[in-house]
Order: structure tokens, then C-alpha cells, then sequence
């Protein structure tokens, strides 16, 4: 049925809390399916509002919404449902209901829009993915005909349509499984990115991801036998040459004087839940465009960061 509806130009929302078992089935969906069919393909996570303007942007014939959904089904079971349908109903796993959000999107677009909703079994925080569910994201995945490896190389390479003429592409993968993270570190064109900002120090984070990312790669990636060096180069040069920050990522004169001294043995992430804010161990400076802001661990009082875009 799917076929069926995916008409014309097709965006696809994934929606759903990965850390919330079944949950995540939309997210998930979307990982697999993201570049490989002729859609723009949106994780949307627990907020499918942030992106109501990237979807008006893409004026498309028809949006498909993935979601969890009680739908009094098998868990597994999935349905497509119709417009009216899904704002008629109740069925939502989240707080918000999707009523305003197509309310919203179906004033903005003339989009048909449906919904591809599956029963979870497992949606509490903490909960992995139940091996159901699971089985009905292989089902839909091979159903499109994904497979990442060729996903992969036909967007790195340019062969993929969905790719601009001209464009840089570049690939963001989320990984949970600690395996897989370290076998992507090895391969050649991966480097660590995070989505997270520190917040004020002492004070709440948004995630704490933004404190352990970095050191986190770093360890993994010279534990599992990837030199010290190239380590380093995919946490500096290469992302900053990839993305067009061609005054930064080297120590050469004339550069941005953006440096961290460490002290490789004692590198590693410290923070988690209950300390989002603690800062990795075996850092004893740090210059940010040539100010001193960690001087022997201790914080200064210079913030002379600034937020960054691709250089012509």
C-alpha cells in the first residue's frame, strides 16, 4: 500500500523517542530508509513542530508520518492511516497530538497526508527496541530496497539523485550500539560531530553529549588501534576542511588559534546524567581564537567562541 501513496515529491517524518523502545520505530525507519528513495527523509525525534518550515520548504505531493501508535493491533502490526483518520484519533504515544501539527502543515502544503503507524510493545524510558518490532522495520527497509552500504558510497560519490549538482554531501549517522560506533571510527571519511550545546556551567544541560563526544571518540578510537594522530586529524583538519573552515583545524600561522593541550593517557569523557557539566579529564588547557578559557584545568573568565559557517 505503501506505493500506493507515496506519490509525486515525497517527504517522510519519522517520529518517536529512541530512548523509549518502540518508541524510536520512526526515527529508526527513517535511518534506513533516509537517501536511499527518491524522499527527503526527516527524523523528527519528539518535536515534528521545529521542522513544519523545512517541510513547507520542500513543497511536496504527499508527507507520510511513521509513528508509534495504539492502535489496539499485534505489537508489530502496522496501518496507514488516512487524514481523517489520525485527527479524528487519540492513539498517540506522545503528549502531543499530531491534530495541530497537520492541522498546520495542510494549511501551509496541498499535500495528501497519511500516516504509517505501528503497535509498540515496549515504549518505557529505557526500554530497547522489542525483537517485533524490530522485524517490521527489516520488513519495510527491504521493502524499499535499502541497503547502507550502497546508500552510503552512492551519496559519497555523487551517483545518488537526491544529490545536487555541485553539492558537498555529507552523511550524519546516529549510533547507539558502542560496536558499531568503533567501526565506524575507522572508516576513512568518518569524524565525530554532536548536536549539543553546553549550558551555562553549573547549571543544567541540554545533553551532555557536547562534553563527552570528543573524548569519548578519541579513546575509542586509539583503544581499538586507529594512530593517535589520525585520531586527532578526524577531530580537527578533517571536519574543518570537509566544511569549509579553512582558517581553522591546523597549528600553521596565519590559522585561528584554536588549541586544546591533553594529555593523551588521560584523555576521557567524565560526564553523564547526573554530572552533565564535567568537563573531560586530562585536559589542562585550552585556547579558543587565541584566548586562554582553561588555564591548568581551571576555567578562566574569556568566551571568546562564536558560532561558525562555511567559508566561500
Amino acid at each position: 500500500m505503501l506505493k500506493d501513496i507515496l506519490k509525486g515529491k515525497v517527504v517522510i517524518v519519522g517520529i518517536g523517542n529512541v530512548l523509549k523502545g518502540d518508541d524510536g520505530f520512526g526515527p529508526a525507519l527513517i535511518e534506513r530508509l533516509n537517501g536511499k528513495m527518491n524522499a527527503l527523509c526527516i527524523d523528527a525525534g519528539t518535536a515534528p513542530e521545529n521542522y513544519t518550515g523545512k517541510i513547507v520548504k520542500a513543497e511536496p505531493d504527499t508527507i507520510l508520518l511513521v509513528d508509534a501508535a495504539h492502535l489496539d493491533l499485534e505489537p508489530g502490526r502496522y496501518r496507514i492511516l488516512k487524514p481523517d483518520e489520525i485527527l479524528k484519533s487519540g492513539f498517540t504515544t506522545h503528549d502531543m497530538s499530531p491534530r495541530m501539527f497537520m492541522e498546520y502543515i495542510g494549511s501551509r502544503t496541498k499535500a495528501a497526508i497519511y500516516m504509517l503507524g505501528i503497535q509498540p510493545e515496549k515504549i518505557s524510558l529505557g526500554d530497547e527496541m522489542s525483537e517485533t518490532v524490530k522485524k517490521t522495520l527489516d520488513e519495510i527497509a527491504r521493502k524499499k530496497g535499502v541497503d547502507v552500504r550502497d546508500l552510503f558510497f552512492d551519496i559519497v560519490f555523487g551517483v545518488s539523485p537526491i544529490i545536487a549538482k555541485g553539492a558537498k554531501p555529507h552523511i550524519i549517522q546516529s549510533l547507539e550500539s558502542r560496536e558499531a560506533i568503533k567501526k565506524a571510527n575507522h572508516h576513512w571519511l568518518s569524524v565525530p560531530i554532536t548536536d549539543m550545546t553546553p549550558q551555562k556551567l553549573g547549571g543544567m544541560a541540554g545533553g551532555y553529549g557536547a562534553y563527552i563526544t570528543m573524548p569519548r571518540f578519541f579513546r575509542d578510537a586509539v583503544d581499538s588501534g586507529i594512530r593517535m594522530e589520525e585520531a586527532i586529524r578526524k577531530m580537527t583538519s578533517f571536519p574543518a576542511q570537509s566544511w569549509g573552515l579553512y582558517d581553522r583545524g591546523i597549528l600553521r600561522p596565519g590559522m585561528k588559534a584554536d588549541i586544546a593541550i591533553l594529555d593523551a593517557a588521560e584523555y576521557r569523557p567524565v560526564a553523564d546524567l547526573w554530572h552533565p557539566n564535567a568537563l573531560a579529564a586530562g585536559v589542562s588547557h585550552v585556547i579558543v581564537n587565541g584566548k586562554l578559557v582553561l588555564d591548568n584545568g581551571e576555567l578562566t573568565k574569556e568566551r571568546p567562541g562564536e558560532v561558525l559557517s562555511r567559508m566561500q
